[in-house]
């Protein structure tokens, strides 16, 4: 008997298809390509996130979701400002 699994289901229903990394021990494994191209994606990503999350403060005092919205936004822009002018 087969366990029913999301990752099916959204291929069946909604023509979604997840890209996930797989762990090791893992019965659908994927292809050792597909793997490594998952795997510096993700690498690239981190990196990103690492970059942005470097510029925040310790604590983002806003009060309301708006303000909070905007400076996200503020340091994301500052960021990008950084890597096309500075690096």
């Amino acid at each position: 008997m087969r366990l029913p699994c999301v990752e099916d289901d959204l291929i069946e229903t909604s023509q979604i298809s997840m890209q996930v990394m797989r762990k090791s021990n893992s019965k659908r494994q994927d292809a050792p390509w597909n793997h490594y191209i998952k795997q510096s994606i993700r690498h690239y990503i981190e990196t990103v996130f690492s970059g942005i999350t470097n510029g925040f403060q310790k604590s983002i005092h806003a009060v309301t979701y708006e303000g909070f919205l905007l400076k996200l936004q503020a340091f994301i822009f500052a960021y990008t400002l950084q890597q096309a002018f500075i690096d």
